[in-house]
This record gives C-alpha cells, structure tokens and sequence, in this order.
C-alpha cells in the first residue's frame, strides 16, 4: 500500500514493474487472486481480501488513510491463515503495524 491523493492517478503497479519478475497490477473488484501477481489498490479505495476474491471499497477511513495497510492485514489473515505473510517497508503512524 501507498498513500496516494484520492484524485491522483498511480503509477506504481508500472513502476513496480520495472524490477519485478511477477506482473503488478491494479485488481477489479471481485477479481479472484492468483498466486505469483502483486496486486495494488488504487487510491482512494480499500483493498479487502476475501476467502475467494478482493473487494475494493471506500469504506471509512483508518487512521486517515484509504487505502488502509490494516484493513489489508487484517482481512488477509482472516480469509488465508497462516498462508499469508505480510511485510511493512515504510508508514504513518499505525496504519500497517496493528493490522500486521
């Protein structure tokens, strides 16, 4: 996650690609995850992971911030379990640290 201006177009799922060896991208909502792809949320939009596909929404903010890195985590290890791993590289404040 990054936290982007609600109305700013990202970049980031082609800047990623530049050095990644797995495709990145933006999901649709309901879009049924494959292993090996980095998925991306778009601004403005939280990114929920289900037992069997994503959810994108524009629930209310955590921490201020939408997309949420907890909402992320926290929906993540309730849907996959111990088959989910989660890394933080950077934040603010909380966001990521109590959903990890």
């Amino acid at each position: 996650m990054i936290h982007l201006s609600a109305s700013a177009p990202s970049v980031l799922p082609r800047i990623l690609s530049r050095d990644s060896l797995l495709p990145v991208k933006n999901p649709q909502n309901g879009e049924i995850p494959l292993a090996r792809v980095v998925y991306v949320a778009p601004a403005n939009h939280h990114m929920i992971l289900k037992p069997n596909f994503i959810q994108l929404g524009r629930g209310p903010k955590e921490n201020g911030c939408r997309p949420s890195v907890n909402a992320l985590f926290r929906t993540a290890a309730f849907s996959y379990g111990e088959r989910v791993v989660g890394v933080i590289l950077s934040g603010a404040l909380n966001d990521g640290a109590a959903g990890l």
